[in-house]
């Protein structure tokens, strides 16, 4: 006998519901809302960490900014080492007068720009395959991936907000409009100087005759009109534009926690040498790789340039020194672009997030899981089957030129 109940519980989850081009069901529609829900909840009970970041960076700036109450403030150096953009959303936090502390709206606003990410990565994998549900488990993905809702949430910190920037910009080289790509990218690059390990695959897509040229002066343009508020209030333009040459200086140590390849090298008196060397080496291998793929004859699939995307990046953030426990974040949601794209793939997406996460966990959560040489060791085998993969495209699509 047929239960009643369920057949009319049936009839309304799957009535159809059209949000601009997508057509989805009731139970889609649900299905998505509880996630985000659920991806809030987990975000609201991590609320109280005191990350050292807030303690040692964030309080400071906030409290330089509260106790000189007005604008100006931007216009001074009060130690801050991030760019205009991000001071001016910490100066908006700091016009509010509430009883909570700063730190749950600087959460907050990189919480938001966890959901973006992942409307990102949702509208990305419908222009991929055209399948809804794999959007939606994308999406899903996105918000419950610890290495994201910890970066927020719990460390207080904004790669979501770059990373976002990053995603429009990937989005926007697969429709072919390299116009709205470069323009986010400058606006990502405006955000956080790690935009930039994606800066090699567009200009492989440049190669490949997916960028134009005249497009690139986008973000240097986008980079000046963000500097230019602070500019007006009195900060001279040689510390404004050289906020990201003093990043570089700052750190001495090969590796800041992340599971690169300078994870296997112990550091000393003679490793600090390495540092430049690193740098070059790492502009000669990415070099190497675009100009193999310039010289090859081959139809640029989505699947190719997804899979140039995660290998570029990775390969930039491992071999690069100076990288920070955090830096392995872009990987993180292209590497689940990767994996639902192509679902055999999505075990490699898996290896890419528990990468990022044994090494979050020393500095943020107090507990080395792993020792971070054997951590490096399988973030190499994962870049090189995402090499080889790449490899194999190229052959599959590769044409005869007449």
């Amino acid at each position: 006998m047929k239960d009643k109940v369920k057949i009319k519980m049936d009839s309304v989850l799957t009535k159809k519901v059209q949000i601009r081009n997508v057509s989805f069901e009731i139970v889609d529609c649900l299905f998505i809302f509880c996630i985000m829900v659920l991806g809030f909840a987990v975000r609201f009970s991590l609320r109280h960490i005191e990350s050292g970041d807030w303690t040692g960076s964030l309080t400071e700036w906030t409290a330089a900014m509260r106790q000189n109450g007005t604008i100006h403030i931007l216009g001074q150096d009060f130690g801050s080492n991030y760019n205009s953009p991000y001071l001016y959303i910490l100066y908006i936090i700091c016009q509010t007068h509430t009883n909570f502390s700063d730190m749950y709206f600087i959460k907050l606003v990189s919480v938001i720009f966890d959901y973006l990410c992942s409307f990102a990565v949702f509208f990305t994998m419908l222009r991929l395959t055209g399948n809804k549900n794999k959007a939606i488990f994308a999406f899903s993905a996105v918000l419950l991936a610890p290495t994201v809702f910890l970066n927020s949430a719990a460390w207080s910190q904004c790669d979501s907000i770059y990373v976002f920037f990053v995603l429009m910009s990937f989005y926007f080289i697969l429709t072919e409009r390299s116009g709205y790509s470069l323009l986010f990218m400058g606006i990502a690059f405006s955000f956080k100087l790690q935009a930039v390990f994606f800066l090699p695959f567009l200009l492989i897509m440049w190669l490949k005759d997916r960028v134009k040229t005249m497009h690139f002066l986008l973000i240097p343009f986008v980079y000046f009109l963000s500097i230019l508020p602070m500019r007006f209030l009195g900060r001279s333009f040689g510390s404004l534009i050289g906020v990201y040459a003093g990043l570089t200086d700052f750190y001495s140590d090969l590796t800041m926690s992340y599971p690169n390849i300078y994870a296997l090298i112990e550091s000393n008196q003679i490793t600090k040498y390495l540092s430049g060397a690193g740098t070059y080496l790492t502009v000669a291998f990415l070099g190497c790789t675009a100009y193999y793929i310039y010289k090859k004859k081959f139809r640029l699939t989505s699947s190719f340039i997804v899979t140039l995307a995660l290998f570029s990046v990775s390969a930039t953030v491992y071999t690069l020194p100076h990288m920070h426990e955090r830096y392995g974040y872009m990987i993180d949601l292209i590497s689940i672009i990767y994996g639902f794209q192509r679902m055999k793939k999505l075990w490699m997406s898996v290896g890419f997030q528990m990468v990022s996460l044994i090494a979050y966990t020393p500095y943020l959560l107090k507990s080395e899981i792993v020792p971070l040489w054997l951590v490096s060791v399988f973030y190499l085998v994962l870049i090189i089957l995402t090499g080889r993969d790449l490899f194999c495209q190229i052959k599959e699509n590769e044409t005869v030129s007449v």
